[in-house]
């Protein structure tokens, strides 16, 4: 019986043994994952902070002056997208490499891709921003003009309906949550939040325009085939 007792206490024993091991071994991989994520973190903030543009105001100076999207000559008699809008993107594509469900690294993307004359990587940058977030006013807005410059007027005005039916609020708490980009170029170019409430305005009346001028083309063939006035995207 004695000896019974005995294997059984010891069998117990090992069975404890191996299990404060084995939470043992569990508790420090899991320090060193935590450990792990907060060193690449903090190695992803120091990236972007020496890679980020001294200034972002050229973005909203953009926006006013309706372009242009090319803006320097290159050395080839030619045209080349600006230093600046170049830098740009290097930022904003490497915030959208280390934090890809930030939809706003991917708006950013499309408004400086577009202005450099890339269209296709524009719009294919405003759907991922939307698919992120849906309920900001701006990525509906963008890729509504966008289909709107190509002549696709059933796409653009499904992109301005969409847009009309958002409430303004959570447009206005995006921006003003995200910190790193759209508050750095409001900060850098001096906008207030009454600003952006002005410009969100002036958007949901120049989205209502669209719509209708879209309805009117596809209702009509002779107006379908009528020049447009192209519209510019738009950050806020």
């Amino acid at each position: 019986m004695n000896l019974i007792l005995s294997r059984s206490f010891f069998f117990f024993r090992f069975l404890l043994s191996r299990a404060a091991f084995f939470y043992l071994v569990l508790g420090l991989l899991s320090f060193a994952l935590v450990d792990y994520k907060r060193i690449a973190f903090t190695y992803k903030i120091r990236v972007l902070n020496t890679i980020m543009p001294h200034s972002l105001r050229f973005m909203v100076d953009t926006v006013e002056r309706g372009g242009p999207r090319i803006e320097t000559s290159s050395p080839r008699g030619g045209q080349a997208p600006s230093g600046e809008m170049t830098r740009a993107i290097g930022f904003y594509a490497r915030v959208a490499d280390f934090f890809p469900e930030q939809a706003d690294a991917w708006g950013m993307l499309g408004f400086c891709f577009y202005h450099t004359g890339q269209t296709a990587k524009s719009y294919a940058a405003y759907q991922k921003a939307l698919e992120l977030n849906s309920e900001v006013f701006w990525y509906h807005y963008n890729l509504g003009v966008l289909n709107y410059n190509f002549g696709e007027f059933a796409k653009a005005r499904q992109h301005f309906q969409n847009a009309l039916k958002l409430a303004p609020l959570p447009t206005l708490q995006f921006i003003d949550g995200s910190k790193v980009i759209y508050r750095s170029i409001m900060i850098d170019a001096g906008l207030t939040g009454k600003d952006l409430q002005q410009r969100l305005g002036e958007g949901y009346r120049n989205t209502a325009a669209l719509a209708r001028d879209c309805d009117a083309r596809l209702n009509s063939p002779q107006l379908r085939n009528k020049p447009i006035v192209r519209q510019g995207i738009r950050i806020f």
